[in-house]
């Protein structure tokens, strides 16, 4: 255990001694961060008295003065929404998606409901096609096979058919 009788020796020393006060010095850095980031990058920031120079300055404009500013417009589609979420959250438009759902309900809704557009009709199937698909049906009623055992078969007993059915 320390002993008692030093520790009043040394605040009293400590009261003796003189005040060293700083009375010129210059600062070289001054630095406030929530998160260090570019360590090195200075920042400077320098004022001048200059009556002349200040006589000749007319303040600035504001911006919104200067020139027209319009407000962005809310996007109307949700497409637009969802390739704007991708961009700023760095997300796939799969993700995008889903967030867009849950900031702008009232667009996928609109979305939803829009009629979707009618599908193409296939093309009619070439009557060569037709025809040696018929055969592998055949061959698979016949012999229980699957479409692909069906198809190797039909190839071999109906080769002419098979030439049609590559070029159809």
């Amino acid at each position: 255990m320390p002993d008692p009788s030093l520790a009043d020796t040394d605040t009293a020393n400590a009261v003796r001694r003189k005040r060293r006060i700083m009375t010129e010095f210059v600062i070289n850095e001054l630095s406030a961060v929530d998160a260090p980031a570019m360590e090195g990058a200075k920042m400077v920031i320098m004022k001048r008295h200059q009556p002349a120079l200040a006589k000749e300055l007319q303040p600035m404009p504001s911006i919104n003065v200067a020139r027209k500013v319009e407000p962005p417009q809310a996007p109307t589609d949700i497409m637009d929404v969802v390739a704007a979420i991708a961009a700023r959250d760095s997300v796939s438009k799969f993700q995008a998606m889903s967030l867009a759902a849950v900031e702008r309900p009232d667009l996928l809704a609109k979305f939803q409901a829009a009629p979707l557009p009618p599908l193409a009709k296939a093309a009619p199937m070439p009557p060569a096609v037709a025809g040696f698909n018929k055969r592998i049906d055949e061959i698979r009623r016949r012999d229980g096979c699957s479409r692909i055992e069906a198809m190797e078969k039909a190839r071999v007993e109906h080769a002419d058919e098979f030439a049609a059915y590559r070029v159809a």
